[in-house]
C-alpha cells in the first residue's frame, strides 16, 4: 500500500438491510486497505465486510475523506485525471 502523503481516503461498506449502518476503513488512493495496520477489532470487521460483500454489505467504494465533489469509486478503479 501507497498511501498519499497528504490525502486521506476510505473504503466503504454499506449494509444492504440498514441504510444507517456499514464500515469505514482508511486505504491508498487506489482503495486498498492494509490490513496489518488496522487494529484486531477493525481487521476483523474488514475481513468479514469482505467476505460478505453483496449478501450483507454493498460492494465497497472508496473516495478521498472530505471531498463532497468526488466521484465514490470502487477498488482498482482509477481516478479521471484532469488535463491541464
Amino acid at each position: 500500500m501507497n498511501p498519499s502523503s497528504d490525502q486521506h481516503f476510505q473504503l466503504r461498506y454499506r449494509s444492504l438491510s440498514h441504510a444507517d449502518r456499514g464500515f469505514a476503513f482508511p486505504c491508498d488512493d487506489h482503495g486498498q486497505v492494509d490490513l496489518d495496520a488496522l487494529s484486531e477489532r477493525a481487521g476483523n470487521n474488514y475481513l468479514y465486510a469482505r467476505a460478505w460483500s453483496a449478501t450483507s454489505w454493498q460492494f465497497p467504494l472508496w473516495n478521498r475523506l472530505g471531498c463532497s465533489k468526488c466521484p465514490w469509486l470502487a477498488p482498482g478503479q482509477a481516478r479521471l485525471r484532469r488535463s491541464a
